[in-house]
């Protein structure tokens, strides 16, 4: 379990060394010195991070009245399109704005004292964020998957029986307080606001089947689909789970097939072929006789980053519900 012995002057956390093995102990020494010495850099490899020790976040389900207080007296304005939560790389809000709509981007990596989600300054901002934005108004959301997939399995173990996983661990907490939040947060909005909502997750991502989430879908009538973002220009296929509200966010599924996968494989290695540094998103290995073990590669974090043609997908299917609202 993590224990915290202060916070750096970035804001981030300060791991006790001695809680950890000696592998956990080196990379957590790595990722501490790129905190300090580079936080915009540190934003992009940490998938999860937050600016408070654990004693200090805020549990935004323990506080419903009030936050529903705060949101049914709001009374500032309306002027916003797009809410593009998560979104360090701006790609959803981006596109917005280059077809004339107002956008806001919401990410720890942008400013990690006002966005963090597990403050209660963080949350209040991403809850004035949501009341500005205007009838059939757009949030799209990635949270941070780094604790719910495939790939880290050994260390979050959740499974279908138990989507909370290893609340033993000190991330898989942070991971779980994150999603509570934020469905709170989608919740309450959809109490005084009429707007549109797609997230999005690995297809091997555990968020869908956290109470939590099962719960939002529920309130708000969520859909949820399979796509693949290699249709949008990805460099992976990377298989992918949208879940929403959006009318036509069907519009948005795609199938893959034996052509699809070599077509975009010839892709990706034309691709390779022209960059100075190719890319690693995972690296395949053998353990043993025969196991053969998968890993995330140094490019990984590069993944979690919508392409253009995504984020135009997303847009299209919204003018025209926009449009029929």
């Amino acid at each position: 379990r993590l224990k915290v012995c202060g916070v750096s002057a970035s804001g981030f956390l300060i791991p006790a060394i001695e809680s950890f093995s000696a592998m956990e102990s080196r990379q957590w020494i790595l990722t501490w010195l790129l905190i300090i010495f580079h936080p915009l850099e540190a934003a992009k490899e940490e998938d999860l991070s937050t600016s408070l020790s654990e004693g200090q976040w805020f549990h935004a389900e323990r506080h419903m009245e009030e936050l529903d207080q705060y949101l049914r007296e709001y009374s500032g304005v309306q002027d916003l399109s797009c809410l593009d939560v998560f979104g360090y790389s701006g790609t959803i809000a981006k596109c917005w704005r280059q077809k004339g709509w107002s956008a806001e981007q919401y990410d720890i990596g942008l400013n990690h004292r006002s966005n963090d989600l597990l403050s209660k300054r963080g949350f209040l901002q991403l809850c004035r964020l949501g009341m500005r934005l205007i009838a059939g108004g757009m949030v799209v959301a990635g949270p941070p998957c780094a604790m719910n997939i495939f790939l880290s399995t050994s260390v979050h173990r959740r499974h279908e029986l138990g989507p909370e996983g290893d609340v033993e661990n000190f991330r898989v907490r942070m991971s779980n307080l994150l999603a509570h939040n934020f469905a709170v947060w989608l919740e309450l909005l959809n109490r005084y606001r009429k707007v549109w909502f797609i997230i999005e997750q690995p297809c091997s991502s555990y968020l869908f089947k956290m109470n939590c989430m099962l719960a939002l879908a529920a309130v708000a009538c969520c859909t949820k689909i399979t796509t693949w973002m290699a249709f949008f220009q990805h460099d992976m296929l990377k298989p992918t789970h949208l879940m929403g509200n959006l009318p036509g966010i069907k519009g948005l599924t795609r199938v893959m097939r034996k052509a699809d996968r070599e077509k975009f494989k010839k892709r990706f290695e034309l691709r390779q072929a022209k960059r100075k540094s190719p890319r690693t998103y995972v690296v395949k290995g053998v353990k043993g006789q025969s196991k053969k073990t998968v890993q995330g590669g140094k490019h990984l974090c590069l993944s979690a980053n919508y392409t253009p043609a995504f984020a135009r997908a997303i847009f299209k299917i919204w003018v025209q519900s926009l449009q029929d609202l």
